[in-house]
């Protein structure tokens, strides 16, 4: 029995009902791929734009990033109970 998009599943695959068919799988699956590329290109954008016009310094996130993986970076409590008490305060 075809479904709604006039495909029928048989032994050992999928058959097409009519050309209409084919073409209209094609075409939705060739929408699908454009619409991901088009995200990917639309990521990649945002990533180059952040970093061109970020503040975040990289190199050092890197660095610090790496210091907590290997379990070396250490922070004083002080300095986070200063920070937290200067958030709340505004």
């Amino acid at each position: 029995m075809p479904n709604r998009v006039g495909l029928r599943v048989v032994q050992g695959g999928v058959e097409a009902g009519s050309r209409a068919a084919v073409r209209g799988l094609t075409a939705s699956v060739m929408c699908g791929l454009a619409a991901e590329e088009e995200k990917r290109r639309l990521a990649g954008r945002m990533v180059s734009q952040a970093r061109v016009g970020s503040d975040v310094r990289f190199e050092l996130v890197a660095g610090i990033r790496a210091r907590i993986l290997a379990g070396t970076y250490r922070v004083e409590v002080e300095d986070v109970a200063e920070k937290l008490m200067g958030a709340l305060r505004g």
